[in-house]
């Protein structure tokens, strides 16, 4: 054993330090001598070089294939393998494949991986050998252990194929299942399945849809119920398509008739419902004007039920019913609602008028249009302001649509918590954290972000509208108004070439009187200069300054109070009213 060994290395050394021209003479000589003698290692050495093409000549694997024969013979697996990929390809022998696989398990059953997952494939397709899944996937698992990536994907492919045939030989329960069954497709694993593997889950996919499917689908178009089951009888091709198109055209049209027939059952019965219900809630109502909003409520319940099937032409003849009712009841009470319309004051007012008596602005019936003009006339005249930069709070202010106002408000005020919370709060904790070290406990962070978010543009608005007032409302001051003083102290620093403190001069302090009707007198102080020791008061003149912008700015604000004040007198209704408005805001925005 010792001694072959020792040749065989003898061989294999020679062989590699010889050049091209010996290897082509005296040391195919000295191989096949050597393999002659039984060595193992110079068959193999003598079917490499039969089979490569060298030195311009041919490959002979007719030779290879003789050497590695004596070699597999004398048990050796790579010869063995070697041997079996020219019996199954037919190079230098006649193809058989049954001996190519018996080889390649000889080769396997000595742990040669390439083999295994050859005998696999042998024992999996039926080449050479009788079909055996059982014993292929053994190969394929060994040779994935062994490292094989082929094979480890063959297990995950065969894993996968298996999940799916298991849904697809199982009774569905419900159409769910049917759906969750043929999803398979849309697995990345399936494109890696075999043409066969496809083409058997193709078939089964298609005897199970058409043996299972029409069942569910019948029976689920049976249950349907109310104005759910008419909405999902309305989707039901689109929703369930993907198992419907893959019927026979014969069951399609079935399916197609029953879905209509179950549709116009659900109509009469959905037609009848709301036509009783509407004269139990409506007609049958002895005022007029209960009956007129019960009407109108019943609308805006039937199209939020109905939502998209409210305007179905199937449904046509239920809405004209109602539409012409209601038309009668708007044509007996044109005087009174008109009457109403025009004693309202608020905004607030004129919502709940339209929610409660107006319908559709569609709807063209003369007693409606009526009202739609009385109502569009009310809304201009509790909203007057349409030629203002900041018509929209003036508007909302005045017609007390605090809804309104706090969403301007918010949009004022959101680039700021934006941008700036992060750096308040982080500011707030800071002084919060000295204080600590003081022995005080503050919570100025939330007080800061607290104050940011609660800002509202009527500060501004009353701060520029009082400053403006002594000017431009005179008239109408107080006999002896409140004063408020305001001292600003200034200095002039020198310095010298090198930017060194020298010396200040002081000047003169600069004196500044604002004037104030008492009844505003507490707001000024509030959002004006009355307390320039003040911190909030500081902290919204800081931030109500004219160089922010949003989508109404301080700017909008400044040029739309001076052109109010210019176009109304002091005294009139108008300003009286905006004057109300704001005060009520003011002192209750954070309420609202």
């Amino acid at each position: 054993m010792v001694k072959h060994i020792y040749t065989s290395m003898i061989v294999v050394i020679n062989f590699m330090l010889m050049s091209s021209d010996a290897i082509a003479g005296l040391s195919t000589k000295y191989l096949i001598k050597q393999a002659e003698s039984g060595d193992v290692l110079s068959q193999l050495l003598l079917a490499e070089h039969y089979m490569e093409d060298t030195d311009g000549k041919k490959r002979d694997y007719s030779k290879a294939a003789y050497w590695l024969e004596q070699a597999a013979l004398l048990g050796d697996a790579e010869a063995q393998y070697r041997l079996a990929s020219l019996l199954e390809s037919g190079k230098g022998v006649k193809q058989d494949i049954t001996r190519a696989c018996k080889y390649y398990e000889k080769a396997a059953n000595q742990n040669y991986v390439k083999a295994q997952l050859e005998v696999a494939k042998c024992y999996s397709a039926g080449k050479g050998m009788s079909v055996d899944e059982s014993r292929a996937r053994e190969w394929y698992q060994k040779a994935a252990k062994s490292g094989d990536k082929q094979a480890s994907r063959f297990l995950k492919n065969d894993r996968f194929y298996n999940q799916v045939l298991r849904p697809l030989n199982t009774a569905p329960r419900k159409l769910k299942d049917i759906s969750n069954a043929m999803s398979f497709k849309q697995s990345r694993r399936y494109r890696l399945l075999s043409s066969e593997q496809k083409n058997q889950l193709k078939t089964l996919e298609k005897q199970y849809i058409q043996r299972y499917a029409i069942p569910l689908l019948l029976e689920l178009i049976a249950v349907q119920q109310g104005l759910d089951g008419y909405d999902t009888l309305l989707g039901f091709p689109s929703h369930y398509n993907t198992i419907i198109s893959k019927l026979a055209m014969s069951s399609q049209n079935k399916l197609a008739m029953e879905v209509e027939s179950k549709k116009s059952e659900l109509q009469q019965l959905i037609i009848e419902k709301y036509r009783l219900a509407y004269d139990t809630e409506v007609v049958e109502n002895r005022r007029l004007i209960d009956a007129l909003e019960a009407s109108v409520q019943f609308e805006r319940r039937a199209s939020s039920a109905f939502q998209d099937l409210y305007l179905l032409e199937a449904f046509n003849d239920l809405r004209t019913t109602r539409a012409q009712h209601r038309h009668q009841l708007y044509q007996k009470l044109n005087k009174t609602l008109t009457k109403e319309v025009r004693e309202l004051s608020y905004f607030h007012e004129l919502e709940a008028f339209t929610s409660k008596y107006v319908w559709h602005s569609k709807e063209t019936s003369s007693g409606q249009l009526s009202i739609n003009r009385a109502v569009t006339e009310k809304r201009a005249e509790i909203m007057p302001f349409s030629n203002l930069a900041a018509s929209d709070y003036f508007n909302a202010i005045y017609s007390g649509n605090w809804k309104k106002a706090k969403e301007i408000d918010y949009n004022f005020i959101y680039p700021y918590l934006k941008n700036m919370g992060q750096t308040l709060s982080a500011m707030g904790a800071l002084i919060d954290g000295f204080s600590a070290l003081g022995g005080n406990r503050t919570n100025y962070r939330e007080d800061i972000i607290n104050e940011l978010k609660a800002a509202s543009l009527i500060s501004p608005l009353f701060s520029i509208y009082l400053l403006d007032y002594p000017f431009m409302f005179k008239t109408c001051m107080d006999t002896k108004p409140v004063q408020f003083k305001k001292t600003t102290t200034s200095e002039t620093v020198y310095r010298n070439g090198y930017g060194a403190y020298q010396y200040s001069v002081k000047h003169p302090d600069k004196v500044e009187y604002f004037l104030v009707n008492h009844r505003f007198a507490q707001i000024f102080k509030k959002v004006g200069l009355g307390d320039s020791d003040d911190g909030a008061a500081q902290l919204l003149d800081t931030f109500f300054s004219g160089n922010n912008a949003s989508r109404i700015t301080i700017s909008d604000i400044q040029s739309s109070s001076r052109k109010f004040m210019k176009t109304y007198q002091c005294n009139s209704p108008i300003v009286k009213r905006m004057e109300n408005q704001m005060e009520h805001y003011f002192y209750n925005y954070k309420k609202l």
